[in-house]
């Protein structure tokens, strides 16, 4: 495996996720009772690809961008249907900024959304308030929202990652687990919320923030490291989503920590590359989990199903394009890594 080899398979992910775009502009993946998410998954793919910057990603990412600023008028939700979010609006400022639209009246309108959703200790909730979704899906008024309504060290970690903040990084900060990692409230495995955290801190963050991406550092290289890639409870025999954040979480080090693992990131990289299917994409691994609205501690929580639609539930990106932009990214890192050591990638 060598740079060329990296490159060619970015090309063929970002074709896969070019040639998936509707011709409205948005994408669409996940399945919950809703139906599908088009603004969330538009927002983070189109991201993923208006940073290839070249005239197709471009043409793409406008097309994309006028079609997400012209639903809602603040935040943005899962889909049409679902109320505004945290956890949405935070994706779709970010891709309004990489596609340059980052001071438009609308990704105003987001941002000033996104700070209603800050909670007293400084994480973002992705509801702030339970009227709407409790509405939304019908709850009985003694059903409490705590869970759906509280501070979500995933959705703060992605906001952060892109838009930095003092509140953000402090709730980041105190929420770090011993070992390094960072829990996820919606997602199956701590490998994103660790990656965006380690990522926010990494770019934002102060003197003393280094140390922590380092820790963070060293437990994404010991997930990678038995097998050369990360399992997920969704994807025991390797997950390409959890193993792209692991080594996005490597990255977040900077040089130092990315080279202190390279054995480990290549042999990563080096699988990754192995389970690229035909058509550019790379298998669905990224598990999106729905718990129950009063439930603050998902991962206590027991009976989750696969394939359910609604609380309880765990659902796939079917399309497989939340996967492979999350893949294609971090591979695009890799390359950047490799520029600037020609050996990188070619050591034994």
């Amino acid at each position: 495996m060598n740079q060329s080899d990296i490159e060619t398979s970015i090309d063929l992910g970002h074709g896969f996720l070019l040639h998936a775009q509707h011709a409205e502009g948005w994408w669409a993946d996940f399945l919950l009772s809703p139906g599908r998410s088009d603004a969330w998954v538009t927002a983070y793919v189109g991201r993923v690809v208006a940073i290839a910057d070249d005239p197709p990603a471009r043409a793409a990412a406008g097309r994309a961008w006028q079609w997400l600023a012209r639903r809602s008028s603040a935040g943005w939700g899962y889909n049409g249907l679902t109320p505004e979010d945290a956890d949405t609006t935070a994706w779709a400022i970010r891709f309004a900024e990489a596609v340059g639209a980052g001071a438009s009246e609308r990704a105003s309108a987001g941002r000033s959304f996104l700070a209603s959703q800050s909670r007293p200790d400084g994480g973002l909730s992705t509801y702030g308030d339970d009227a709407a979704i409790r509405a939304f899906i019908g709850a009985p008024a003694t059903l409490r929202f705590d869970g759906w309504c509280g501070s979500h060290p995933c959705v703060t970690a992605a906001a952060a990652a892109g838009l930095g903040g003092s509140s953000a990084l402090c709730y980041l900060r105190t929420v770090q687990a011993d070992d390094g990692h960072w829990p996820s409230y919606w997602w199956c495995e701590p490998e994103y919320a660790t990656a965006m955290a380690a990522s926010a801190l990494g770019r934002f963050g102060e003197r003393d923030d280094h140390g922590r991406v380092a820790r963070a550092a060293t437990w994404a290289a010991r997930r990678l490291a038995p097998r050369g890639h990360a399992v997920s409870s969704v994807c025991p025999d390797g997950s390409a989503f959890a193993t792209a954040l692991a080594l996005r979480t490597l990255q977040a080090g900077g040089d130092a920590s990315f080279d202190a693992e390279s054995a480990t990131a290549r042999r990563a990289v080096d699988w990754l590359l192995c389970q690229q299917q035909s058509d550019g994409s790379w298998p669905s691994s990224a598990g999106l989990r729905v718990p129950p609205p009063d439930q603050t501690e998902p991962d206590r929580h027991v009976g989750w199903q696969l394939g359910g639609k609604i609380e309880g539930g765990i659902s796939l990106d079917q399309e497989r394009l939340f996967t492979t932009a999350t893949v294609v990214e971090t591979l695009r890192a890799a390359v950047s890594a490799a520029s600037r050591d020609d050996s990188a990638w070619n050591r034994p």
